[in-house]
């Protein structure tokens, strides 16, 4: 199976606890996140992934915004700051267990408010992320 994510998805994932946005946002949330093995190969995009088809901060794709997204300069600035993190690029192929391990390794705990510390749910995913890194 291969996934095309966010970069910074990589992060909601692991921090996701069956909270969401809407009843539909949790079910694709869930969907998603039962749908990945170790083996699951991510190719990393910075563009509308499986995640963002039911957040309810998507808008009409246009020249001014190509990705559709009500926060697109934010989340951009997720996605940069993870791949710099990680020293990956965007395209990058990898498994989901390797790109859950550099996560858990490199970002969890003490790097995620550097990515994404402006986020409207950072409060749920640093203690989250806290229990993901065994802190």
């Amino acid at each position: 199976m291969m996934l095309h994510l966010r970069p910074h998805h990589s992060m909601c994932i692991l921090n996701y606890r069956g909270e969401g946005y809407s009843e539909e946002f949790t079910a694709n949330m869930d969907e998603v996140v039962a749908s990945l093995t170790e083996d699951t190969q991510i190719v990393l995009e910075k563009s509308a992934d499986c995640l963002c088809r039911a957040c309810h901060n998507r808008e009409a794709v246009t020249q001014a915004n190509p990705v559709g997204c009500k926060f697109m300069d934010k989340v951009a600035r997720y996605d940069e700051g993870l791949l710099k993190m990680l020293e990956l690029n965007e395209g990058s192929r990898i498994s989901w267990g390797d790109l859950r391990r550099l996560v858990l390794g490199i970002i969890f705990p003490k790097n995620i408010e550097g990515i994404c510390g402006d986020c409207e749910w950072f409060g749920i995913c640093e203690a989250a992320c806290m229990d993901s890194a065994g802190g």
